[in-house]
């Protein structure tokens, strides 16, 4: 396949991608402004980078710049909404789809059963039960399979030395970048690696030189960060928020017993189980079809590792990096049925990505947002309809709306996006409460009401002593209505 015909592939199912989100991403212009979680604080980091602030000494969190980076750039192409946001995950999932159509191509040698593989791996990308919202994990997915292709491309593919060295560099610059946006998900890349370097000690290449371009490839995205940071004068900064502080929110989290235990776990929720058993199923089809001819327990260790790796904390979404592994069932199946399907008029392409598209839609549409647990909080077409706690939201978002860029403090809660309108900035290091926060987190949020830093507090009706600290450091107290779950306090 030449270039032209590998960027008509790309560009079809950046497409394909791009419909998919346009219905199920909170990013996108079907969704509103309110009901979020992570993506609002990582988008509040991102516009306080693109503002000036500096990473880690004037904000901090617990994931990586090149995270806060690609949200800044979200914030640059649409300030007051997450439509910017929605054009980068286009951008990434037409990656991962392209991506995941050469791994296919690897082993089927056929273009279109490829093709449908890509297309079918939708159904995963986008499940129901990890994804409600574009998060860390999104974004480590490029890289993720970026890197498994290199994998099987050197297990499978005999490529030659010079492509085999290549392939060791991209898979340092991939680990750097995944490193720098959630560094725990990295530490999953060993894996691959150690496949990778016996392969090269098999064929008597030499490995020595493997790691040189491994550590090219690290070098590379690391440096520029390094350079950055050290002329700002917050290395040290990155250093210890990134990396130290949020090992300690981590084993206070253990101590506090906020994670449920893997065991437990699994067991409680039928999702979890599901998906476990999809990656299970997945990565032993390899050995029971033995369409490998050699590392037939690559996909079967290699993805053990991820999916017990990511279990280790017991978050939903964490499953979204175990993703990529329900390939290696979906090329087993493909590949068992080829003889008895026909894949071959572009017209088929059309209907298979048309249905797949509506089947991830409409999942979405009643499991998230139409399920009786989250209709009086849902996000999707509220446009059109108004419900209580979309109201409040835009109450408190109006309201700090009159401050342009205001210097805002979440005190003991999270950032759920009320400053988007006025492209508020954090008032402080640790203007949201971080699960398993320190002494220090705890105290800066405190000191900082107590030095008015802050334009508007955002405050829990139900934390009282919170509220009696803001009234008597002068702030002026607003409410949407006496059973709003949020107070404003305006400086």
């Amino acid at each position: 396949m030449n270039n032209k015909d590998s960027f008509l592939v790309f560009l079809k199912l950046l497409v394909y991608a791009a419909t998919i989100l346009f219905f199920v991403s909170p990013d996108s212009c079907t969704h509103d402004l309110f009901d979020r979680m992570d993506s609002s604080v990582f988008f509040a980091c991102g516009r306080a980078w693109m503002n000036g602030l500096k990473p880690y000494a004037d904000f901090a969190d617990s994931k990586g710049p090149l995270l806060w980076l690609i949200y800044g750039c979200g914030y640059l192409i649409s300030k007051t909404n997450y439509i910017g946001m929605y054009v980068l995950s286009c951008l990434s999932y037409g990656i991962v789809f392209y991506y995941t159509y050469k791994i296919s191509k690897i082993f089927l040698k056929d273009t279109n059963l490829s093709f449908l593989c890509a297309l079918l791996m939708g159904l995963a990308y986008f499940n129901v039960f990890t994804q409600n919202e574009i998060r860390a994990e999104d974004f480590c997915l490029p890289f993720i399979l970026i890197s498994l292709y290199q994998a099987c491309s050197i297990l499978y593919d005999n490529p030659n030395p010079r492509s085999t060295y290549f392939s060791f560099c991209i898979l340092g610059g991939c680990t750097a970048s995944v490193l720098f946006i959630k560094y725990n998900v990295s530490l999953m890349f060993g894996c691959l690696y150690v496949f990778m370097a016996y392969e090269m000690y098999k064929r008597r290449l030499n490995i020595w030189f493997s790691h040189l371009a491994l550590f090219v490839g690290v070098f590379v995205v690391i440096l520029p960060f390094f350079v950055y940071f050290s002329i700002i004068g917050c290395w040290n900064d990155f250093v210890r928020e990134y990396f130290v502080n949020t090992m300690k929110t981590m084993q206070n989290l253990r101590a506090e017993n906020s994670y449920s235990p893997p065991l437990l776990f699994i067991i409680k929720a039928v999702e979890n189980v599901s998906i476990i058993l999809c990656i299970l199923f997945s990565i032993i089809v390899p050995i029971i079809i033995k369409y490998m001819k050699r590392y037939t327990v690559f996909p079967l260790v290699s993805g053990l590792y991820f999916l017990l790796a990511t279990n280790i904390y017991s978050r939903y979404y964490y499953f979204i990096v175990c993703t990529p592994f329900l390939l290696f069932g979906v090329i087993g199946v493909v590949y068992m049925l080829k003889d008895y399907v026909t894949f071959q008029r572009k017209e088929m392409e059309v209907c298979v990505a048309i249905a797949l598209v509506a089947v991830c839609s409409l999942l979405h549409i009643r499991y998230w947002h139409l399920s009786d647990q989250r209709f009086n909080s849902s996000a999707y077409f509220t446009q059109l309809k108004n419900n209580p706690i979309r109201e409040e939201f835009y109450f408190n978002a109006n309201l700090i709306k009159s401050k342009n860029k205001a210097k805002i403090l979440y005190l003991r809660g999270t950032d759920v996006g009320y400053g988007i309108l006025s492209e508020s900035l954090p008032a402080c290091r640790y203007w949201i409460r971080q699960n398993g926060e320190t002494k220090e987190m705890y105290e800066d949020q405190y000191l900082a009401v107590k030095r008015k830093l802050a334009d508007v507090i955002v405050v829990k009706r139900s934390n009282h002593e919170d509220i009696s600290i803001c009234k008597q450091s002068g702030y002026k107290q607003y409410e949407y209505n006496s059973e709003s779950e949020t107070m404003l306090f305006i400086k």
